[in-house]
Formats: C-alpha cells, sequence, structure tokens
C-alpha cells in the first residue's frame, strides 16, 4: 500500500499519496482485459504545425460526447482529412464502422478547440451535432426523429439530418464555445455552452422536450461578475471551465469548475454546485441554494482553494460513482514540484505537473490524493459499480514534446486503478497501450454506464492525417 502523510487545507483534508510513477509496474491480475480494438476511419484529420492550441482536433478533454453508445449501436464523431465533419456508426460489439460525412461543410481553421459534440434525444430517437465551436455562432444540425431508435431502418446518409443552423428553435445563438449535450433520465435534452471569451463569459443552458422537438429560451447559470483578489492582483471578470458535467440517473447535475480570471490570466480554485431540477437551480457543496448563477464569490461554492500560481488546467475529468460522492481527477503543479523544476508561468514546466484526485464522501467532505509522476495530456475518470475508479489519459515518453509548453505531441495510453475500500489511496497502471497517441481520450460514458464495458476513442499520431480508432476493454475482478 502507498505511504502517505497527511495536511489540512482550509475547506477539506488533504493527503498525498507517494510512490506512483510511470515506471510503476502494471498492478498484477487481469483488472482490464482489452476485447475489441477498431479503426473508425484510417484519415482522420491532424491539424498542421501552426494550429492553435496543438494538433489534435479529433479528441479533447471538453468535447462531449465524441463517443456514444445507444440502442445497441455506437457513435463516433470527428473531421476526417478533408475537413468534412464526418458521423460513423456501428453495431456492437464487433460490427464494422459505416462513415456518413457531410459534405456542405469545410472546416475551415486550424484550431483544436473547434471539435464535435453529439447528442442523443432518447425520447425521440434524434441526433444533434454541434461543431467547429470556438466565439462563433452556433452551427447545429439535428437528425429525424427515430434513427438512434431503430438504426437499421435507416440508410446511413447526409439527407437524414437537418442543413446547419444557428438556432435552436426560435433563438438565435451568436457565440458558442466548449458546446455539450447532457441527456436527461427523462428522454430528453439540455445543450449547455460558453458565451463570451476566456477570462470573460459565462455559460448558459437550453432544454430539449423530445415530446415537442422545440428548445427552451437559454438561461445562464455561470456569471462573470465579481471582484477576486490573490497575491497576483485583482480581478473584476472571469469565466468558469467545467470538467465533465454528468447527469446522474436520479436526474441531479453535477458540475465541478474552476475559474479563470481576465487579468492576469489563470485558473484556480475548485468549485462545486448541483440541479436537481435540469440546470434551473443550484445548490453548492453545503446544499444551500445559490441566489442565482454561480459567481466567484457565491457562498459555499469553492470546496478546495487552489491558487492561481499553481498552473490549475480547466476541462478535466469528474464523475460520480454509485454512492453519490463526487471525484474529479485534474492536473495542477504543487509548491514542491513547482520548487524542484525550471519555472514556466502561468501553467507550470510539464515536469512540475501532478495528477490530482479529489472527492467528495457521503458526508460532504472534500479530499484530495497527488499522484507523483509525469502527465501528459488532462485525464478522465469513470467509476464502476462499487466506487472503485479509473483514470485515462496519454502519458509522456522519451519521443513526447510540448506545443507551447503545455500540448504534448505524442503519448502512450495509460489506464490507472484505484479500489474504494482503501480510499482511492492503492492507484495502480492497469494498462499501457504504448503506440504513439496524439489525442486526449474520448470515453463512451453510455456504454460504460449501460453495459460496464470501457470504450476509448483515440487518434494515432501523424502529420495531415491518422487513423482514429476505438479501444473496448471489459474490467476483470482480481
Amino acid at each position: 500500500m502507498l505511504a502517505l502523510f497527511a495536511i489540512v487545507s482550509r475547506p477539506a483534508a488533504v493527503s498525498f499519496a507517494l510512490g506512483l510513477t510511470l515506471g510503476l509496474p502494471c498492478a498484477t491480475g487481469s483488472d482490464l482485459q482489452r476485447v475489441d480494438e477498431s479503426v473508425v476511419d484510417v484519415q482522420a484529420l491532424v491539424l498542421g504545425p501552426t494550429s492553435k492550441f496543438g494538433h489534435a482536433i479529433n479528441g479533447q478533454s471538453f468535447q462531449n460526447a465524441g463517443l456514444v453508445t445507444h440502442a445497441g449501436w455506437q457513435y463516433a464523431a470527428y473531421y476526417d482529412r478533408d475537413r468534412r465533419v464526418c458521423l460513423a456508426r456501428r453495431h456492437i460489439p464487433d460490427g464494422g464502422w459505416h462513415k456518413l460525412a457531410f459534405t456542405d461543410f469545410r472546416y475551415p481553421a486550424d484550431n483544436a478547440h473547434d471539435t464535435i459534440s453529439l447528442g442523443i434525444s432518447r425520447g425521440d430517437g434524434r441526433i444533434h451535432l454541434s461543431f467547429s465551436q470556438h466565439g462563433v455562432p452556433l452551427r447545429y444540425r439535428v437528425s429525424q426523429p427515430g434513427l438512434a431508435t431503430d438504426p437499421a431502418s435507416y440508410e446511413w446518409k447526409p439527407g437524414l439530418f437537418s442543413p446547419t443552423t444557428n438556432r435552436l428553435g426560435d433563438h438565435s445563438v451568436s457565440s458558442v464555445t466548449y458546446p455539450v449535450f447532457l441527456p436527461l433520465p427523462d428522454g430528453n435534452l439540455l445543450f449547455g455552452w460558453r458565451q463570451g471569451a476566456s477570462g470573460n463569459g459565462e455559460n448558459l443552458l437550453s432544454h430539449y422536450d423530445s415530446a415537442t422537438g422545440t428548445w427552451s429560451a437559454p438561461w445562464p447559470i455561470t456569471s462573470r461578475e465579481g471582484a477576486f483578489q490573490d497575491e497576483l492582483g485583482k480581478s473584476y471578470a472571469r469565466c468558469a471551465y467545467f470538467n465533465d458535467q454528468e447527469v446522474t440517473p436520479d436526474g441531479r447535475l453535477h458540475v465541478t469548475l474552476c475559474w479563470r480570471e481576465k487579468a492576469p490570466t489563470a485558473n484556480h480554485s475548485l468549485a462545486y454546485m448541483v440541479s436537481e431540477d435540469g440546470g434551473r437551480t443550484w445548490r453548492n457543496s453545503l446544499g444551500a441554494p445559490l441566489d442565482g448563477p454561480a459567481r466567484v464569490d457565491s457562498p459555499g461554492l469553492t470546496v478546495i482553494n487552489i491558487p492561481r500560481r499553481l498552473g490549475l488546467l480547466n476541462q478535466c475529468g469528474q464523475t460520480v460513482d454509485s454512492a453519490g460522492r463526487v471525484h474529479v481527477l485534474m492536473v495542477q503543479c504543487t509548491d514542491s514540484t513547482l520548487a524542484e523544476s525550471p519555472q514556466q508561468p502561468p501553467w507550470g514546466h510539464p515536469t512540475a505537473r501532478r495528477y490530482v484526485h479529489s472527492w467528495r464522501g457521503t458526508d460532504g467532505q472534500w479530499q484530495q490524493t497527488v499522484l507523483p509522476g509525469a502527465v501528459g495530456t488532462r485525464p478522465k475518470i469513470i467509476a464502476d459499480s462499487d466506487g472503485n475508479l479509473f483514470g485515462i489519459a496519454l502519458a509522456p515518453t522519451k519521443a513526447t514534446t510540448f506545443s507551447n509548453g503545455l500540448y504534448p505531441n505524442v503519448g502512450q495510453l495509460v489506464i490507472y486503478h484505484a479500489t474504494a475500500k482503501n480510499r482511492w489511496t492503492d492507484w495502480n497502471i492497469v494498462h499501457r497501450e504504448p503506440r504513439p497517441f496524439l489525442t486526449e481520450p474520448i470515453i463512451d460514458v453510455a456504454r460504460w454506464r449501460d453495459e460496464a464495458i470501457l470504450s476509448i476513442l483515440v487518434q494515432e499520431a501523424g502529420e495531415n492525417f491518422s487513423p482514429i480508432r476505438v479501444l473496448t476493454f471489459r474490467p476483470e475482478p482480481t
């Protein structure tokens, strides 16, 4: 078992786990068995050397979701080498992929933020797409009803989808960044996005009613307003960056987030809020209602104070386990790792970054475990039915370099594991996929929930184009 020592922070007791590095051998026993590997497209787009925010447009941590399973079929959204928006589907567990490429739009830029988001409204079987969105008007198209309910009845072709529009029903949307579709247990859907700029924006939601096929007027759930001050200075504007937003089977919407101040621009803090009415009203981690959209100074919203100087990365992984415990897997530096590495503000040198597991117990208290060792991409995290955790990321290799000191150009797929019985202090590496990959892993959350099967969308390293694959694993008892 890993050695531990404890320190106390203001919002929670914090423990640092020592001993985990990428040199650690894989866990003994067959914890994770790979059961399938399939190629979605052999020539998926890779952005060029002058692209913004790295080269990986077909897999970013904020892409929700690029891989979704519904009614026995799996769907993958991506750009191909011709810069077309593509949606591929296959019958699981081992059917071949069939590609649908929209010919009325060619991706015009070189910005890895312009990913494709995919959603399915289960109530009417429609497939929803939002694409090429970074501070531009909405680009949205939707399928005819029933397509995802009975896929085998439909020939897979672009005519099944509407033309691209900048409207959600009667409501035009002028600025969209980080679009996300969130399926609700009643068969309806939420669409979320940021309006405004980094360090100066707010997050909004709109509700889709599958019975009528209509969208509600958007409403804000975070605010840019308020004053914040620390050792770096004072700021009067900001934006919230969400980790993976999650709607649990009981209909509760869980959101963890950090704040990015307008000046100096850097992330700070971990905050948590939860909604029981589809995002209309919110409560903080203590269960008290928020007065309007979440603000940096909303009482009880911040659960762990993380200073701006520690280079916290935004939009990492979040999940809620079967006991209702909220887990977040983030990237940040620590005071000791910053002191021991070359300085590179505002995010810190790559050697100073660590994966940090933060979790909220059933008593409402937050705790942390820091995993020492090399960090690559922003991670994802999922929980099995017993509350055991898997963390998924690309880890750096000897060949890895970092664009702008932040975006790894290649890495190996690494899957970590920790058990609930040991309060997640026993992180092990249970799988390594050594081939050089490029993108941040995308998880098929729907398939994991419904079947306890882990499907991961990841693209190989390459120039201009490369294969994009789905690797599928089944957890095995040890």
